[in-house]
């Protein structure tokens, strides 16, 4: 494991249990390019941008990158702001219309992280009701794409 992947785990680690990363990890020749790429590829961004941010400002990466990581993430909380108040507003649709509907994933898990705001999200998963009948009826009555997963 490179001295760059095993930085990427140990700022994940840290955002994810509010821990210092140990700086003896950054004395070592750090690419962040790389380190954001592996970031962006894993839709973890907003959760390295909370560890980067807690570093020293002597370990932090070069101005460019760690102001694009503040700009991406500032990006990532308008979308979950705007995913929050978009999702109950679909529930409470489905749910007028007689279709009863549970979060699961992204949206309802976030709140388990320590900010919530910067796990990255990119749709609402919903399960709506226990009939496969009714759960057709659903996706062709609101015009959506829908997933049918059967247990096992």
């Amino acid at each position: 494991m490179t001295s760059t992947e095993k930085l990427f785990l140990a700022l994940y680690r840290s955002a994810l249990w509010d821990t210092p990363v140990d700086e003896k990890l950054l004395q070592s020749d750090v690419d962040w390019e790389q380190l954001m790429d592996m970031a962006t590829k894993q839709t973890i961004m907003g959760v390295i941008t909370d560890a980067v941010t807690k570093l020293p400002k002597s370990l932090r990466p070069p101005k460019t990158i760690y102001y694009n990581l503040v700009m991406y993430t500032s990006n990532i909380e308008k979308r979950n702001n705007e995913m929050n108040a978009y999702t109950p507003m679909v529930m409470k649709s489905l749910k007028e219309k007689g279709s009863d509907t549970f979060l699961l994933k992204g949206q309802g898990l976030s709140m388990y992280y320590p900010n919530p705001l910067h796990r990255q999200s990119g749709d609402i998963d919903l399960f709506v009701g226990f009939d496969l009948e009714y759960f057709r009826k659903t996706c062709e009555k609101y015009e959506v794409d829908c997933v049918e997963r059967r247990g096992g």
